[in-house]
């Protein structure tokens, strides 16, 4: 099972396009906020993924070399906004600033929210229950960097979570990145989840001494022991995060389960990252079974995932459809609800079984 950001929108959390229509309530208080606004009411950018690139590839460009000499032999004062002129070094200074506020307030906004255990415990009943029959081991893949796993596992307390992490020593602290993810040879009567976080965890970083750790903070931290905050923020691919650890040993157990397994049930994602699509497409391409759960799943993997026109008979109110492309690809156009979750996970597996007798 495969979750996107789709699935955390029941525990009070945005999309990347709502989270930039929230965003774009901030208040003109000051310059920099002006020149924030300018980017988030941006018409060509539709969520915080745009908005977030730009930001990031004009730092990049104003670092290179050509983007040296651009904006050396550029006037000062070109950037005009309603509250001043700025310079060029003023605009970028203010570019980092903006990325920087982005980046805390994407912190905030999935930060996990306790007032939500109920409809959790309510909805991961059913995911997880589901795998546990299913499967061999409970084997969780997301790009979320909230905590609704990690908190289902808690309130349930016969399930363990396996997330790559581990307490060394024992009576440590500190969890330190391991990338260890086998299930401890005592069970303890315990139900193992093993969870993969592909893009990161709020409360990943990685401290001076003891390199990347799992914390308790869900904020970026304003201590200088820590170096960086272990997350993929949300950008356009490619996704330059994901070829350093831990994020690289974390795909590679992504590429090693899809080799394995038979079909793979992904919720809730947009298909927007170049890397794990290619995983997707050669998936499906070995003809074994993808069936994508979301209100516009069908949408999302003809465009993003394999670059086609949604067919023009698709009708949305069936309860699941072919998507047009060599191979065995699935769309059920729900959202991740408690009344539709059990009927879509059947759904799901009776075509992952039928994939499994026409191969």
């Amino acid at each position: 099972m495969f979750l996107g950001a789709g699935t955390s929108v029941p525990f009070g959390m945005p999309t990347t396009a709502s989270l930039l229509s929230k965003l774009e309530k901030f208040s003109y208080g000051d310059i920099d906020d002006e020149v924030l606004q300018s980017f988030l009411h941006y018409r060509e950018y539709p969520d915080i993924e745009y908005v977030l690139q730009a930001l990031r590839d004009i730092k990049n460009f104003e670092r290179s070399r050509g983007g040296n000499y651009f904006f050396k032999n550029l006037q000062h004062g070109i950037f005009s906004y309603s509250k001043k002129t700025l310079s060029v070094d003023g605009f970028i200074n203010i570019i980092v600033h903006a990325e920087s506020t982005l980046e805390q307030l994407i912190y905030e906004n999935y930060r996990w929210k306790y007032a939500y255990k109920d409809q959790l415990v309510q909805i991961y009943d059913e995911l997880v229950g589901f795998l546990r029959k299913q499967s061999e081991h409970i084997q969780i893949f997301t790009t979320n960097y909230d905590r609704a796993v990690e908190e289902y596992c808690t309130y349930r307390d016969k399930y363990a979570c396996i997330d790559g992490f581990e307490r060394k020593p024992s009576h440590s602290e500190i969890s330190k990145w391991t990338g260890n993810f086998e299930i401890p040879n005592e069970s303890r009567n315990l139900d193992y989840v093993q969870l993969y976080k592909l893009h990161g965890s709020l409360t990943w970083k990685e401290h001076v001494e003891y390199g990347i750790v799992k914390t308790n903070e869900e904020a970026i931290s304003p201590d200088s022991n820590f170096k960086q905050n272990i997350v993929v923020m949300p950008t356009l691919s490619p996704k330059e995060e994901e070829e350093i650890e831990p994020f690289r040993t974390i795909i590679a157990q992504f590429v090693n389960f899809m080799e394995n397994v038979d079909g793979c049930i992904v919720i809730g994602f947009s298909f927007r990252d170049q890397r794990i699509n290619d995983i997707f497409k050669s998936f499906v391409k070995k003809g074994k079974t993808l069936v994508a759960i979301s209100p516009n799943s069908m949408g999302s993997v003809c465009s993003n995932l394999f670059g086609i026109e949604v067919p023009e008979d698709y009708d949305k109110g069936k309860v699941s459809s072919l998507i047009p492309v060599d191979g065995n690809a699935w769309s059920i156009p729900h959202k991740l609800d408690a009344q539709n979750i059990r009927n879509d996970l059947n759904v799901a597996l009776a075509h992952v079984e039928a994939g499994l007798k026409k191969s």
